[in-house]
């Protein structure tokens, strides 16, 4: 039997009353590839729900979205900080800090990077252009991602999984994190120094990427990281 592999929802509200859960389509499209089922998770209210819902999946993967709210993490916010949905980030560190807990498979990709961060207590940047002064454009504009080079720690899961020293990567993102703290290392870097990658040492497959993978899977390492995924929600 294929595991299922919870994939978080965006929230969305056009208008007071009208919010849709919603997910791209290339994270569903990914795990697919990747050999599993892909379970769309919405966002619930209570941890025992959260819980009850992990219960019957296999890995979690936390997508993409805007910015977690700095007091998460110690800081006031900047004036380029764009907060994700209040309901959105409160049931994404439920279910990461239970994922975690568990010792789960996770996979989270971009603001879910970010999340899984702050959930093991470290901190981020806030806008990546105004605080690092950085060459390399990690932003996305007009639906265009820009692509940069990633290296990889040796000696990592993340290089484990890739077999490579560094990746060519793409880039949607003004915030990233800033600061890791135990059991959390980190396990990649664009080439001016931006952490690219998380990982826990302390759990058997918890990993942040901060890049989009599941836009790139029709090149071969960035399904691998969906593979691995999968193969360790398999195991379980």
């Amino acid at each position: 039997m294929k595991p299922l592999i919870g994939v978080s929802c965006n929230f969305n509200e056009s208008k007071p009353g009208l919010g849709q859960c919603t997910v791209p389509a290339s994270y569903v499209d990914a795990v697919q590839a990747a050999g599993g089922v892909p379970i769309i998770v919405p966002q619930v209210h209570e941890r025992e729900d959260a819980l009850a819902i992990l219960d019957k999946l296999d890995a979690m993967i936390f997508t993409g979205g805007a910015d977690i709210r700095p007091e998460r993490y110690g800081e006031e916010q900047h004036p380029k900080t764009k907060l994700v949905a209040e309901r959105r980030e409160t049931s994404d560190f439920m279910f990461a800090k239970a994922a975690i807990e568990r010792d789960m498979p996770v996979m989270a990709i971009c603001y879910g990077c970010q999340v899984l961060d702050v959930a093991f207590g470290g901190t981020l940047y806030q806008d990546v252009p105004d605080q690092l002064k950085t060459d390399i454009k990690h932003s996305a504009e007009g639906g265009t991602y820009p692509r940069h080079m990633v290296c990889i720690e040796p000696g990592t899961k993340l290089a484990g999984i890739l077999q490579v020293e560094e990746i060519l990567a793409n880039s949607s993102h003004h915030q990233a994190v800033k600061a890791v703290t135990e059991p959390v290392i980190i396990s990649a870097r664009a080439e001016d120094g931006v952490i690219e990658a998380i990982e826990s040492t302390a759990h058997r497959h918890i990993l942040g990427i901060q890049w989009h993978p599941e836009k790139l899977i029709d090149e071969e390492k960035h399904l691998a990281l969906f593979r691995a995924l999968v193969q360790e929600a398999s195991s379980r």
